[in-house]
């Protein structure tokens, strides 16, 4: 019993650390630096979501000289490539590739993603999905980053959008924004955890130089935050943008099923980060967390810990993550998700036993792919 009550003050002295690099956190105002810039998406079955990004980009702020659109259209079934023909033929600085064979053992967003880059001119790379509105202050906002020379990679906030207030779109949300308050404290911190590809960017000049997806082909997901260990291994000076111009809103998942595909798919890249090297606290972090998490919900069923501790270990563990996403929220304008938290104090814990579970030892599809540990 005193184990778990020692991982519940580590979990704490965690979440205070990465809420630390959350007010580390410093954006550039600096605009005199503009370089070519090459926004690179992966689609595939997007033809009810399309438009919309295509549309967003389209009003972008940054001069039209100084970036280009790079669309893959990944080997969809549907009316994808019709309408982004429909939308993008006559603009000029729009560029559309088709995939039509996947390379076996190949993740496919990865290597399209890879086909995009490869036809690149820019000298920042920004991706996004296609299901993601860019706010018209985008590739300008997230430029500004780079007028330090020294860093190579910077995240972005990439909120969920649905006007639906139902408590499952909700929980999804306060899902989103958790794992985004991690993103930007341990980036802040200087020990970047995890990103979102919904709104990520880097130097071409450091995705040659770290090798691209090399070595990491073979695993489905973690085109963004695989490339982001691997760009900190290599020393790479990675930044966080908070600047409200940056956002990137995203739809969420809407069915039970994807959502749980989703989530899997999240789940299913810890195991990956023990078969690469680097990363040996994350490494360590994550079995103690699920540990902690898996002690709680058999102490709800009143197994291993008494309920004085039990309570103890939830308002500690409770009270550390809403100051965190308290102080994020804040800083992106999203407290009204808070509500759902009290809910989520509860739910939290069975919603890590089961799919990090689920995610290492199940399987999950993405856009009709299935993966099978």
């Amino acid at each position: 019993m005193m184990f778990i009550v020692l991982l519940s003050v580590l979990y704490a002295i965690i979440l205070f650390w990465v809420l630390v690099g959350i007010f580390r956190l410093r954006s550039s105002s600096n605009s005199d630096y503009l370089p070519f810039v090459s926004v690179v998406i992966a689609a595939r079955n997007e033809e009810g979501n399309i438009e919309r990004c295509i549309d967003a980009l389209k009003k972008q702020d940054y001069s039209n000289k100084l970036f280009e659109v790079i669309i893959i259209n990944d080997r969809s079934t549907d009316n994808t490539a019709e309408i982004i023909a429909g939308k993008t033929d006559s603009v000029s600085n729009f560029l559309t590739l088709t995939i039509k064979d996947l390379p076996v053992n190949t993740s496919p967003k990865k290597f399209a993603l890879q086909k995009g880059i490869e036809a690149s001119k820019g000298e920042i790379i920004l991706t996004t999905d296609a299901d993601c509105v860019p706010k018209s202050g985008w590739i300008s906002g997230m430029v500004k980053a780079y007028s330090d020379d020294k860093i190579g990679m910077v995240v972005g906030y990439s909120p969920i959008t649905l006007s639906s207030n139902g408590i499952k779109v909700g929980l999804s949300k306060l899902d989103s924004l958790s794992i985004a308050a991690i993103s930007a404290g341990s980036i802040g911190a200087g020990y970047p955890v995890t990103c979102s590809g919904r709104n990520f960017s880097y130097r071409r000049t450091v995705f040659d130089s770290i090798g691209g997806f090399e070595g990491l082909w073979h695993y489905m997901s973690g085109d963004d935050d695989l490339l982001l260990h691997k760009a900190f291994n290599n020393k790479i000076k990675i930044s966080y943008s908070l600047l409200p111009s940056t956002f990137v809103d995203s739809l969420s998942y809407e069915s039970l099923n994807e959502i749980s595909d989703q989530r899997r798919r999240h789940a299913s890249k810890g195991f990956i980060y023990y078969s690469l090297p680097g990363m040996t606290i994350l490494k360590i972090v994550l079995p103690l967390i699920y540990i902690l998490n898996l002690s709680i919900v058999l102490g709800i069923f009143g197994i291993g810990l008494d309920l004085a501790t039990l309570s103890s270990i939830l308002l500690l563990k409770s009270a550390m993550e809403f100051s965190l996403l308290f102080v994020f929220s804040s800083k992106v304008n999203s407290k009204a998700i808070l509500k759902y938290f009290p809910l989520a104090i509860i739910l939290h814990p069975f919603y890590v036993v089961v799919y990090g579970a689920w995610g290492i030892l199940g399987k999950y599809t993405w856009k009709g792919q299935t993966n099978l540990h």
